[in-house]
């Protein structure tokens, strides 16, 4: 959350696992609205069963041989799960759930409807471990948002309706806000995520009523344009270094990677067919990226971007850490059966992750770095779930 990832993404994944796999993998990559965060009321999980020991996820190579090099149509770890791990499930506190989300586990929330944002150190802190983010002086409330894993904020105020929304830029969570240069002949715009080196990339409205994209290489940066007339917004993820990943959701889901100096042409994502339909891609810290098309989901390395490989047929990919685990969901083919899913390397077999409750989790959404999955259940509801899967396993290798 994303996917863990530098934050939770602009766009939340929408789940419905009634439809068959193709239109499973659209409505996935689509995602929900805008700005979205967890609901108010969360219900407790009831899974008691221990830690996830069973296998730890570290079964080795995939099943077909070697990593095959990341190679165009390389397929790896396709086949069974190793095993179910059976974590204890627990909810997200205080009410409102993260609104933003760093892969330290770090978030903000917003528990008086936008009045205040709370950031939290870790996802088990009390309360009373929580600094209250100072809103800026003639603001009222507290918007879009993103925070980093060195706790660097950016986020959005407004006074009275958040489509007035003035992008800010917080260096730790106690200290005071400071305004970002918005774009020529802009007057609102919305921050979706920061990297660890404080380059922010925020939405803007324009005025045909479409979205643009700026980036600023660092909060006093002015900004640089680097997607234009976005119809349906976009899904924005970003690593520690400042490579950003943009999916556009129009007739076609397509993603695209923007790497320094932001000026030149972004390389568009490519799944092992070759195809740039591509949807739900996603960008981790260390600069994987994982994504999915109607098959299954593949990854690509730091660095080997034209060199993406599946994951598995029917394997779905929707986040990644800085250790290169993986997360999503196995269908096995159509209705009702997603079962959220990891992996301790691109290349082991993945491991099924539920509870011992009727509960069946559609998706893991973001794994964190120390391995703690966020889930949804089956049937969408609008609670998350906070899982620790195995933390044994190494980052892996090239």
């Amino acid at each position: 959350m994303n996917t863990s990832q530098s934050c939770v993404h602009e766009v939340r994944r929408a789940a419905l696992p009634v439809l068959g796999v193709a239109a499973l993998f659209i409505v996935v990559a689509c995602g929900g609205s805008g700005g979205s965060s967890p609901a108010a009321s969360l219900t407790t999980g009831s899974a008691t069963n221990g830690s996830a020991t069973n296998g730890g996820g570290t079964n080795g190579s995939g099943s077909n041989g070697s990593n095959a090099g990341s190679t165009n149509g390389g397929t790896n770890s396709s086949g069974g799960a190793t095993g179910s791990s059976a974590p204890t499930w627990t909810t997200y506190s205080p009410a409102g759930g993260p609104a933003a989300l760093n892969e330290a586990g770090n978030y903000l929330s917003y528990p008086s409807g936008f009045t205040t944002a709370d950031y939290s150190p870790s996802f088990t802190a009390s309360k009373s471990a929580f600094i209250t983010v100072s809103t800026p002086t003639g603001l009222a409330y507290m918007g879009a948002a993103a925070v980093n894993s060195v706790g660097q904020i950016a986020a959005g105020a407004f006074a009275n309706d958040s489509l007035d929304t003035i992008p800010f830029y917080w260096s730790s969570p106690s200290a005071k806000p400071v305004p970002l240069d918005l774009p020529a002949g802009v007057q609102y715009a919305f921050p979706a995520v920061i990297s660890k080196g404080g380059v922010i990339v925020c939405r803007v409205i324009n005025a045909t009523s479409q979205n643009d994209y700026y980036l600023y290489t660092s909060p006093s940066a002015k900004p640089i344009k680097i997607l234009s007339n976005i119809e349906n917004g976009a899904d924005v993820s970003i690593s520690d270094s400042g490579v950003v990943v943009i999916t556009t959701v129009s007739t076609t889901v397509q993603s695209q990677i923007f790497e320094a100096p932001y000026t030149g042409t972004p390389i568009s994502v490519k799944g092992p067919s070759g195809s740039t339909a591509v949807g739900n891609a996603e960008i981790g810290p260390d600069g994987t990226i994982v994504g999915d098309d109607a098959t299954g989901g593949f990854y690509m390395l730091p660095n080997q971007y034209s060199k993406p490989a599946y994951i598995g047929t029917n394997y779905f990919l929707l986040g990644v850490n800085s250790k290169e685990h993986m997360c999503g969901f196995h269908n096995g083919g159509g209705g009702n059966d997603n079962v959220a899913v990891w992996w301790s390397s691109p290349t082991a077999k993945p491991t099924t992750v539920k509870d011992s409750s009727t509960v069946q989790y559609t998706f893991a959404s973001t794994i964190l770095d120390d391995d703690s999955l966020v889930a949804e259940d089956d049937y969408g509801h609008s609670y998350y779930l906070l899982a620790t899967a195995a933390s044994a396993a190494v980052p892996g290798k090239r």
